[in-house]
């Protein structure tokens, strides 16, 4: 529709890539039909082509658009952003049965991508840290394999809580020592940076994510967190346990460098300011 409209007003259209498309059909599984896929990768290039600007969620986007014909002069950065209202912790009306001990909390999708199948793995493999435990928000279509594997698992250091608005999840994110952000293996999943890495910044707590690739390096970068390869539970238990045993000082220090890399990079001022500059920028 913008396309069209670009077309009629004789207007600039801009695209801002947050998923790549057909690949994230692909790569979810949410169709096989390699016909189909042809379809909207031929449907996409044309809207590739027909855009003035496009721009990118991540730097790796751009280097895949690149490689697949698109000139480097449309492209350009544009990553998601994060509210500063995390820092505002307001108690929720309904709190939910919060463990006793040490916390870390995964709040997002539950879906094929996020591979929950791993942390719950993970989890199973650090049962002998008593007092450690996983606070679960979300929803999506795994919520059942969810489900079962914590009781397949008969794992009691695993607590789903559902769906909660945004507005409670800061409360939330306070209580825990660290957030989680998982996606399974995939080239595309490398590539992109999900939105709740940005809002983990913005909580001010370390990260601890089980994820490949652009999201990986910037908490390397960062210096927020510790990080396993996707899809290795093994991996991810290990720097869970690592984190476990770190002392509050270190802690508070990741916790410091997540606030300060958003405020850096994320903060919604800083980004808006770039989309300006994109915007004045002349073909």
């Amino acid at each position: 529709a913008a396309v069209l409209i670009g077309i009629i007003q004789k207007t600039s259209v801009y695209l801002w890539v947050m998923d790549l498309w057909p690949e994230s059909l692909r790569a979810t599984g949410t169709i096989k039909n390699d016909r189909i896929l042809s379809f909207v990768r031929v449907f996409v290039q044309l809207l590739y082509s027909r855009t003035d600007k496009i721009l990118c969620v991540s730097q790796s986007f751009i280097s895949h658009l690149k490689k697949h014909g698109i000139s480097e002069k449309k492209l350009f950065y544009f990553p998601n952003w994060a509210e500063e209202t995390y820092a505002e912790v307001l108690t929720p009306i309904n709190l939910v049965a919060w463990p006793v001990g040490k916390v870390i909390t995964y709040a997002g999708n539950i879906g094929t991508a996020q591979d929950i199948e791993t942390l719950i793995k993970a989890m199973a493999q650090v049962k002998d840290l008593q007092d450690l435990h996983l606070a679960i928000f979300g929803d999506g279509r795994e919520v059942g394999s969810l489900t079962e594997l914590i009781s397949e698992n008969n794992l009691s250091n695993v607590h789903y809580f559902g769906r909660k608005p945004s507005s409670e999840m800061p409360y939330y994110f306070s209580m825990s020592q660290a957030l989680v952000v998982t996606l399974r293996p995939d080239e595309l999943f490398s590539m992109t940076v999900p939105g709740r890495v940005q809002s983990s910044l913005a909580s001010g707590k370390p990260i601890l994510s089980c994820i490949d690739g652009e999201t990986r390096q910037v908490i390397k970068e960062a210096q927020c967190g510790l990080a396993a390869a996707a899809g290795d539970a093994k991996g991810f238990a290990q720097i869970i346990r690592e984190f476990y045993n770190l002392n509050d000082a270190a802690k508070l220090k990741m916790g410091q460098n997540s606030l300060s890399y958003f405020k850096t990079h994320f903060l919604r001022q800083k980004v808006f300011k770039r989309f300006r500059d994109i915007i004045l920028e002349k073909n």
